[in-house]
């Protein structure tokens, strides 16, 4: 992308830490309107460099903006009356709106918080439409969006043939606040189940591990990291991420919003693996509704998405990393649960198109929405 200047309109871009799918979100949105903005991207760790590596010339503010505890610091960066946007941290925003900035929002879990009326004094208020249903009634300033993807890096017009072999395991971003011991825990115990069917199972195996943590290689098993067909990739960008995904023949993916929309509008074939956030398990189990039969479900999931259903993101991570610790300690360690439905899945005949999501096109595209609002921004 091109690199900002000063002369130009600054705009504060806030997303949370939280997985690959807020700043993927953002990338999708800024990237046709990038050139004329001046822009600061106000976030931290993996998220904050995902931007950073795709927008080299923008100002970077190492913020934690997950927690409230930051937010006060956000006052020393931006000058009263700035343009922000705040992409799914509601919060965030609605605090932001309250100290009298700019903020247009963009919100793509909106299905698990509903709407929050201090969102109300905000400039625009983009939600992308739920997975499931139709989108609820607008309220307040919220305008409902189609699915927020970068149709240029998945469209499936231009989806080259399965590369027989070739095998993708992404695990997103891998950011959830206050949990890096769990997705550590998530990520070993299902490589480990899910590296030894691959390679026994598929000729010619070339298992590519994505992620967005900088320690990926350590999370996977010592008796694998070393495998000639093993190669660890983190922090692909979106488009490195996009083009290995599309070859693959066979791909194993966290359930991320973004990637469960990157994988139908690519007319990919996935197996979703059980997923370690709130919202991960809540999009499995509307993927098990929809009767899509590739994915791996946790044994109480039904039971869990019931029970945190509503609940905020924090508690609902609580909550969920609870169960998870259990049955990969002790209740399936080994991870026959996994296995199962992998060797399964290397079976299928659907190798690709058969994942779809169904998309209300009466919706608007977001991408010219976003534009022409953040132009009337000030």
């Amino acid at each position: 992308m091109t690199s900002t200047r000063s002369d130009l309109p600054a705009v504060y871009l806030e997303f949370p830490d939280f997985g690959f799918g807020p700043a993927s979100t953002l990338l999708s949105l800024l990237r046709p309107v990038a050139r004329h903005y001046d822009l600061h991207i106000v976030s931290t760790g993996v998220a904050a460099k995902h931007v950073l590596a795709e927008l080299p010339g923008a100002t970077l503010h190492d913020l934690d903006t997950f927690h409230p505890d930051g937010w006060g610091a956000f006052e020393a960066i931006a000058p009263p009356g700035a343009r922000v946007v705040s992409v799914t941290n509601p919060p965030f925003a609605g605090w932001a709106v309250g100290r009298r900035y700019c903020v247009g929002v963009v919100d793509t879990l909106d299905w698990m918080w509903g709407h929050d009326p201090t969102l109300d004094g905000a400039r625009f208020h983009l939600v992308q439409s739920p997975l499931v249903g139709g989108p609820t009634p607008p309220s307040g300033r919220r305008e409902y969006v189609r699915p927020i993807v970068d149709a240029s890096l998945w469209s499936s017009a231009t989806v080259p043939a399965p590369v027989p072999g070739e095998v993708v395991v992404g695990f997103g971003g891998m950011g959830l606040p206050g949990a890096d011991d769990l997705v550590a825990h998530y990520t070993r115990w299902f490589l480990g189940a899910a590296l030894p069917v691959l390679i026994e199972r598929v000729p010619t195996a070339a298992v590519t591990v994505a992620g967005g943590r900088e320690d990926l290689v350590k999370l996977v098993p010592r008796d694998w990291a070393a495998h000639p067909a093993v190669r660890v990739r983190p922090g692909l960008t979106q488009a490195e991420y996009a083009r290995v995904a599309r070859r693959a023949e066979h791909l194993l993916c966290s359930p991320g919003l973004a990637s469960i929309h990157e994988c139908a509008t690519g007319g990919l074939t996935p197996l979703w693996q059980p997923g370690f956030s709130m919202s991960m398990l809540l999009q499995v189990r509307q993927l098990a509704d929809t009767r899509y039969e590739h994915l791996v479900a946790w044994p109480w999931m039904t039971e869990v998405a019931e029970h945190i259903a509503g609940m905020s993101e924090e508690e609902g991570v609580r909550c969920l990393a609870e169960r998870i610790e259990y049955t990969i300690r002790s209740a399936d360690p080994g991870g026959e649960l996994v296995a199962a439905r992998v060797a399964r899945y290397l079976g299928r005949p659907d190798r690709r198109g058969s994942f779809r999501v169904a998309v209300d096109n009466s919706l608007p595209d977001a991408a010219p929405l976003f534009a022409a609002h953040l132009g009337m921004m000030s």
